[in-house]
């Protein structure tokens, strides 16, 4: 049976002269020519069941132990000098080896791949009966060591867990699973690879127990599952994953390299690949090790660290107050994390965790959305946009649509294009989605809003750079939209490989959020300090530019504003078709003058006796000239018939289209210069053209400050520098042409609005002044709220209320913090003592999380300490009781399970924290 999914392509041919790509791991076809047989023919070998297999697999490991041991120690240490050839693992540079017959000494049983490739008991099987070129692929490599490894995972995992609670074992215990086969000990030295050293080891094993067994109770991992030539030490591996979770850029070959540097080795490609799948498989014991602790802890459920992550939004305290929005968080799309679509087609592992959104769950909500269809920009779409959006009904201006849109750009070459990404204020990592084959499309956003409903439940507020579109896209699906509006859900514009990618991304978004764990009390710090810092500096500012105002006259202005905008309409379709028409009349008038001139031309001769006096003219007759006359005049006549032609027919285009229009507007007489609807529709087209130039000049000042702000960032290289410091440069001389543009624009308007000079336009950065600018109708220049010195006092009154709602929101999530870190310590003791004779090798896990866990808590109580020493501080650091508790006991567990109690009310959601 395959051990690959069925229709798998060919793909590259391997680079080692004895290998070609074929469809499945054992092939059963030979090749045409005979040449390259295939890994199991009828002819020759019998088609045998797996379990057979691995009897005659055992059989021939015995017997090829037994004819080395019945050699001379001379040829036992060549058989050592053969393997260790190369670096730490021999002469095959995956760490696997072949039996060497010394009875036999022909050139034919020696196999030669430069390449390094995998080579399984079964491969040196059919060799020993004859077959010399054998047929195998990279898949069918990474197959049979997948294979191999999934048959003694669990027993490598038990051993490691035995190894981490009491470290090697002085003697080998025989295995109870090989009882049936021999519990006779043998023997077995390979080059064991530690910090700093790397020697040979001899091993004590049991028959019939695998080697890598014996080395993770050692302490160590084996690059590959079957007969292995070398092992690293668990501690190293800890180490590269501990650089891989904090410094992701790090790559295996640079970490492999310094490795070789510690041990004065020469790198070569194959200890990278050693390292590489040996880190995979310490990995995969890892994370079967923490699924078994948080099945013991029932915290197992696919949801439960999202609903937990951050103990400040998520942990609920008795008799706290009621937050208008339950849990602030952002979420947004990056495209800098991509992978080739070729680069899985060897390994078809998949990896899956829990920061992960599935695919499949993800694609439920690809059509959504129906696709909009696409308008040209002429002057009729933008009526027929104006007549069917008059009026703003949203609560959000529908400017904000236009700034930010998605981009749904399918890139083929790309499997995977990047990553969406979803956090909470705090800075912890909620879900995580892979954008396969395409742009930012709206299904990972509408996927991620379902997912955070399903666990957050209500009143939540999600930032979004696009979140005044999206409101309405998450309103209109089917699947989304009756569980935001049952939620309560609010949107505002946000702040913000294959396996081995997946692997890479989970372990820095681990330690990404165990940073956010330790520094959680430093971060309410600085918000404190910032809130404060508002509160005790702006009312003094706000005090001095608004002497005779109050709170309540900002808060007037604030609300009439926002009247204001949401009043705000489009073009009327009148004064649309009013600008249109004027138009035409306009190009009518060219049109006519252009008729006029073409029908008004004269030609120099226009007697024929002319033509001829000067055809018989002496100097002219019987030459060149006699002809060419005739010609330039008949060029001449072609040009203006064709001129008229083109006038008549332009005219009578131009002509049948303003009668159209007049008489489906009911227009007599026909407007003209200097009429009242002519001056009207004048006025406006001014203002239309003072628009687009206030657009233009807010697309280029926007881009211009975004990359002052890059070029200034830390981290930005100099290469990058210098290419933004000539962006900048020809970005500001694009700046001063359209702001030219502008202030022309500006003066032709009625009334005239307000110029800008150079200097002035980093203050126009926020985009509520050039809305301001935009949509400054006659009137609302003279509005009380519109003066630029109350709109100062109303930004300052502002960020005045915000920072103190900020203050409210601290002081409950400090006492969340507080309770939780109680809490939490003493439901992990508890769980340590249950589990501590019921289950030690869990328990040992359990207690080094547990210290780990005590540690980060001291240093969030110390800052929180010191956040309570600031001045103006109105919160409490006294514990408060978690929601979930009973007033019997306070070691229940902090974050409760409910998954089963919720999965059968769909109008509830998961909500483990209640």
């Amino acid at each position: 049976m395959s051990l690959l999914p069925k229709k798998i392509h060919r793909g590259k041919v391997s680079s080692s002269t004895h290998f070609r790509v074929s469809p499945s791991p054992y092939s059963t076809k030979a090749s045409a020519r005979g040449g390259s047989r295939s890994l199991l023919t009828p002819s020759k070998v019998e088609e045998i069941s797996g379990r057979a297999f691995d009897r005659r697999t055992r059989t021939l490991q015995q017997s090829y132990h037994a004819l080395i041991e019945s050699h001379s120690a001379s040829r036992r240490q060549d058989v050592e000098a053969i393997r260790n050839e190369v670096g730490w693992s021999g002469a095959f540079s995956d760490g696997t080896w072949e039996p060497i017959d010394f009875d036999n000494s022909a050139e034919d049983d020696w196999f030669d791949d430069p390449e390094g490739g995998y080579e399984s008991i079964s491969v040196a099987i059919l060799r020993r009966i004859g077959f010399k070129s054998l047929s195998q692929s990279w898949t069918e490599r990474f197959a049979r060591e997948e294979y191999s490894w999934q048959r003694v995972r669990d027993q490598v995992y038990k051993a490691y867990l035995a190894y981490n609670r009491t470290g090697a074992p002085t003697s080998d215990p025989p295995s109870p699973s090989s009882s049936a086969v021999s519990s006779n000990p043998w023997t077995f030295t390979l080059l064991c690879i530690n910090f700093t050293t790397a020697t040979r080891t001899t091993f004590t094993s049991d028959a019939g127990t695998p080697q890598v067994v014996t080395l993770a109770r050692h302490g160590y991992f084996a690059p590959t599952p079957s007969f292995p030539s070398c092992a690293i030490h668990v501690d190293l591996l800890r180490f590269c994953v501990a650089l891989r979770r904090h410094a992701s850029m790090i790559s295996i070959q640079g970490i492999a390299t310094a490795i070789c540097d510690m041990h004065r080795t020469i790198y070569t490609p194959h200890i990278r690949k050693q390292l590489s799948a040996a880190i995979d498989y310490y990995l995969i014991v890892f994370w079967m090790a923490e699924a078994s602790l948080d099945k013991a802890l029932s915290r197992d459920h696919p949801d439960w660290r999202m609903a937990n992550t951050c103990p400040a939004c998520t942990y609920r305290v008795k008799n706290e107050p009621k937050l208008k929005f339950s849990v602030l968080c952002t979420c947004d799309g990056n495209d800098s994390i991509k992978r080739v679509a070729a680069s899985c087609t060897v390994d078809r592992r998949k990896f899956t965790h829990s920061y992960y959104l599935d695919s499949q769950y993800v694609d439920q909500f690809e059509n959504e959305v129906p696709r909009r269809p696409k308008v040209k920009n002429t002057v009729a779409s933008r009526m027929a946009t104006s007549e069917a959006s008059v009026v703003n009904t949203n609560k959000e201006p529908a400017r904000m649509t236009t700034r930010w849109v998605w981009n749904p750009q399918k890139i083929v070459v790309f499997d995977e294009t990047g990553i969406f990404v979803a956090s909470c204020r705090h800075g912890f990592v909620l879900l995580v989605e892979d954008m396969r084959q395409s742009g930012e499309l709206s299904k990972y956003p509408l996927a991620a809003v379902n997912k955070l409903c399903q666990v957050f439940g209500d009143d939540l507020l999600i930032g979004y750079d696009i979140g005044c579109t999206f409101r309405g896209t998450a309103e209109r699906s089917p699947l989304v939209g009756p569980v935001v509006r049952r939620h309560n859900t609010n949107f505002v514009v946000g702040s913000f490989h294959g396996y081995h990618r997946r692997q890479l991304l989970a372990l820095h978004l681990e330690g990404w959020d165990f940073g956010r764990r330790c520094a959680i009390g430093s971060v309410l710090k600085g918000r404190y300090a910032s809130a404060l810092r508002v509160t005790s500096t702006l009312p003094k500012e706000l005090g001095k530019l608004g002497r005779e105002k109050s709170d309540n006259d900002w808060r007037a202005m604030f609300e009439s504003e926002k009247r204001h905008f949401e009043a705000l309409k489009e073009p009327s379709p009148d004064s649309s078709f009013a600008m249109h028409y004027v138009k035409r009349l306009r190009v009518l008038a060219e049109k006519k003058k252009a008729f006029t001139d073409a029908f008004s031309t004269t030609m120099a001769h226009t007697f024929a006796n002319h033509i001829d006096t000067y055809r018989e003219h002496p100097s002219v007759r019987n030459t060149e000239q006699e002809d060419g006359y005739q010609h330039k005049i008949a060029t001449q006549v072609r040009k203006i018939e064709a001129q008229r032609t083109a006038a008549s027919e332009q005219l009578l285009v131009i002509q049948t289209e303003v009668e159209h229009l007049e008489q489906e507007n009911a227009i007599n007489p026909r407007w003209a210069p200097g009429c009242k609807e002519w001056e009207a529709a004048v006025e406006r087209e001014a203002l239309d053209d003072y628009h687009e130039a206030l657009r233009t000049l807010e697309s280029l000042v926007i881009q211009r400050i975004a990359e002052l702000e890059k070029a200034n960032a830390i981290g930005t290289g100099y290469k990058a520098r210098v290419q933004m410091s000539k962006a900048i440069k020809r970005r500001e001389k694009a700046v001063n042409t359209a702001l030219d543009r502008y202030n022309a624009a500006a003066q032709a308007v009625n009334p005239p609005r307000p110029t800008i000079s150079f200097d002035e336009l980093s203050e126009y950065a926020y985009l509520a002044n050039f809305d301001f600018l935009k949509y400054s109708e006659h009137g609302t220049l003279e509005a009380e709220w519109s003066r630029p010195a109350n709109r100062r006092c109303v930004e300052l009154w502002q960020r005045i209320q915000r920072a103190e709602e900020e203050i409210v929101r601290l002081n409950v999530e400090i006492t969340r913090v507080l309770t939780h870190i109680r809490d939490e310590e003493a439901f992990l003791l508890a769980q340590y003592k249950v589990l501590k004779s019921s289950d030690p090798n869990i328990a040992h896990i359990l207690h080094d999380r547990l210290q780990l866990t005590r540690q980060v808590n001291q240093r969030v109580r110390e800052d929180l300490e010191d956040l309570a020493k600031l001045e103006k501080f109105s919160g409490s650091l006294e514990l408060g009781v978690g929601a979930h508790c009973t007033d019997s006991t306070e070691t229940n567990d902090p974050h409760p399970n409910n998954a089963s109690e919720t999965a059968s009310e769909p109008n509830h959601p998961l909500n483990y924290t209640e």
